[in-house]
């Protein structure tokens, strides 16, 4: 949103992740913390980080109430990011109301933003009209994004406009952690803005604001959990005011949109942006990426092989093509003859399938220069994680397997699976790391808990949990687990 961001205050330290992820051309970050012993936790796993925030040089802690913290402060901040946790307690439920909103304004700079995290399992339509309400009533410019991974919404609130930013590829090319995050190109960010400021004012109109001695999401949102939003967004409150159907602007790739929101789980947003889409080429691809990931895989293939005719050069037709073939390929077949001549990528692809179809996966290791070429807004970096993760873990010992572990990671901040899941839980195993691997095993417990076809995925997860050290300190953790994928 505001690529010149020199100077943040973050609100809430929680576990650290989000100073991890501030770019380096911010050159001083604020970190207020009310609770001590959550400033202690961080220092006591700091050496099992791969990175420590808190040894970071531009990190001042100082540890107060936020609200304090701000009026006592002279400083003024291009960006302001809060995040507390339940907002019915103590500690946060003063940090959703108008006035706090009005000390924020106050403390930020000119172009200065206003980052708001809150949980969708908090808020249900009623409270989220209420949050919109009260931001707009501060605030003229107010956007709502929801992140790739993890059921949660973030609001950006601004004196100045947040409409598509002119400077977005620059923002994405000084960010390099976003690409950890799930955003590595326009099309990423696209499909995470949920409300534009239209919507955003369109759905806060008539809502109470919230305020201190009226504070409506301390009062309801305890009893709004059972009936809260939740991971699909409550579809429903927010589809009429989708910003993918009024304007997706001409530089992005309407596939690649729908690819992104369906590996994100938003399958009805991906189908109203297919159905909105008038090109006969790019709708073909559109509706074959909804029939596969509906596991309608021959519709898929005659939609793809259509859209091919249309244009041969379609990067997300070509890919999808090549991921409907992958069995055919990993037996000796080839690409569609529509798709010649192959690019270097396509070739290496093909080849390395054709090794796993013989089981040869360490010889796979000589695709790896081209393989590690694909980048994670590519169609086909899926593909080239997966099979650059197989080599090494067919390589063995822990350090391919820790390897193969970061490959995994980079994977899932785009969209989780339980086959993902399950094959970080085998590299984490792998690599040595039993609280990874359990953690990752809790994380497809919870995935898998509601599908018909868990026993596909509870299976080899028992047997990891079996295979794992006979930790004492683990002992709680590792029954828990197996009662849960029983």
């Amino acid at each position: 949103a505001r690529p010149d961001t020199r100077s943040m205050m973050v609100i809430g330290l929680g576990t650290g992740e989000a100073l991890e992820a501030i770019p380096a051309t911010v050159e001083s970050i604020e970190v207020v913390e009310l609770e001590p012993e959550v400033v202690r936790a961080n220092q006591a796993v700091a050496s099992q980080r791969r990175r420590d925030p808190l040894s970071d040089p531009r990190v001042r802690l100082v540890i107060n109430d936020a609200r304090s913290a701000l009026l006592l402060s002279r400083k003024t901040f291009d960006a302001i990011v809060s995040q507390p946790s339940h907002p019915w307690t103590s500690g946060s439920a003063h940090l959703y109301t108008r006035e706090f909103f009005e000390l924020a304004r106050a403390r930020l700079g000119q172009d200065g933003v206003l980052v708001q995290w809150i949980g969708l399992a908090f808020i249900d339509e009623a409270l989220l009209r209420s949050v919109l309400a009260t931001l707009t009533d501060v605030f003229p410019h107010v956007v709502v994004h929801r992140p790739p991974t993890g059921a949660a919404l973030l609001f950006l609130a601004s004196e100045s406009s947040l409409e598509r930013n002119p400077e977005i590829q620059r923002a994405l090319a000084a960010a390099a952690a976003l690409p950890e995050l799930g955003i590595a190109r326009e099309e990423d960010l696209a499909a995470s803005l949920v409300l534009d400021e239209k919507g955003v004012r369109g759905l806060a109109e008539g809502a109470p604001v919230i305020r201190d001695n009226r504070n409506l999401l301390e009062a309801h949102s305890p009893r709004a959990v059972g009936r809260a939003l939740g991971r699909d967004l409550g579809d429903s409150v927010l589809a009429p005011w989708d910003p993918l159907l009024r304007e997706t602007g001409p530089s992005l790739d309407r596939a690649c949109l729908i690819r992104r929101l369906l590996a994100g789980g938003n399958g009805a947003r991906a189908r109203r942006l297919a159905d909105a889409t008038t090109d006969p080429a790019e709708r073909q691809v559109a509706f074959a990426l909804l029939a596969t990931a509906g596991g309608k895989s021959q519709i898929a293939a005659q939609l793809v092989a259509d859209a091919l005719s249309r244009d041969a050069l379609s990067a997300e037709a070509r890919a999808l093509s090549l991921r409907l073939r992958h069995s055919q390929i990993a037996r000796g077949g080839s690409a569609d003859p529509r798709m010649m001549p192959l690019t270097q990528v396509e070739e290496a692809l093909i080849g390395a399938w054709r090794l796993e179809g013989q089981r040869q996966w360490q010889q796979i290791e000589m695709f790896e220069p081209t393989l590690a070429t694909v980048g994670p807004g590519d169609p086909l970096y899926r593909e080239s994680i997966l099979l650059r993760s197989a080599w090494r873990l067919a390589a063995g010992g822990p350090t391919r397997a820790g390897d193969a572990l970061r490959l995994i990671d980079a994977l899932l901040a785009r969209g989780r699976t339980p086959d993902d899941l399950l094959l970080r839980a085998r590299a984490a195993s792998a690599a040595g790391d039993p609280r990874s691997t359990l953690a990752t095993l809790s994380d497809l417990a919870f995935l898998i808990s509601r599908k018909p076809q868990r026993e596909i995925w509870a299976r080899p997860a028992r047997i990891l949990v079996e295979r794992l050290p006979r930790d004492p300190s683990l002992a709680v953790w590792r029954s828990s687990l197996q009662s849960a994928l029983k």
